[in-house]
């Protein structure tokens, strides 16, 4: 069995280490950068002929550092605030922008208000949505598989909502 070089003092082809601090916030940085999410980000000029009926119609899309900051600490990607105010991160997937746009038609038309089971049918309804337009969109399929699984969270909301009112 080969062994390997060892010599006082010395790590050679043993493993890689760091001296000090600094070295370990390096390495730190550049492990945030990998995307491990696999997300495939729209391209802005997608995006705004997406949304250029809802602004159009007085909408507005909050997407800035503080619009990412908000979503954090809600736990989302992206969120519809009222019938004209959606807030996006900086890098949306299309998935997320077709979502948020059809949650504002739904806010308009009032099926969203502030009961549990509007809100869960809504959100089943968006999700069947975007698997009715995957093909016009071409929504990635991580995408659509993310949108399935959704789908089936929503329902199972839905049904435990129900089944606790009554």
């Amino acid at each position: 069995m080969p062994t390997l070089p060892a010599h006082p003092n010395c790590r050679c082809a043993l493993s890689a280490y760091w001296k000090d601090e600094k070295s370990n916030v390096e390495v730190a940085r550049l492990k945030r950068k990998k995307n491990t999410e696999k997300r495939v980000t729209i391209n802005k000029e997608k995006q705004r002929k997406l949304i250029a009926e809802f602004r159009k119609n007085g909408g507005k899309v909050w997407q800035d550092a503080e619009a990412e900051a908000y979503l954090k600490k809600k736990g989302a990607n992206a969120i519809v605030l009222s019938e004209d105010l959606i807030a996006l991160k900086n890098k949306p997937t299309i998935s997320e922008v077709l979502e948020e746009l059809y949650h504002v038609k739904q806010f308009r038309d009032g099926k969203i208000d502030l009961t549990n089971v509007s809100r869960y049918k809504a959100e089943i309804e968006a999700q069947n949505y975007l698997l009715s337009v995957k093909n016009l969109y071409n929504i990635p399929k991580e995408e659509i598989l993310e949108t399935k699984a959704n789908l089936q969270y929503w329902k199972e909301r839905l049904k435990n909502e129900k089944n606790r009112n009554y």
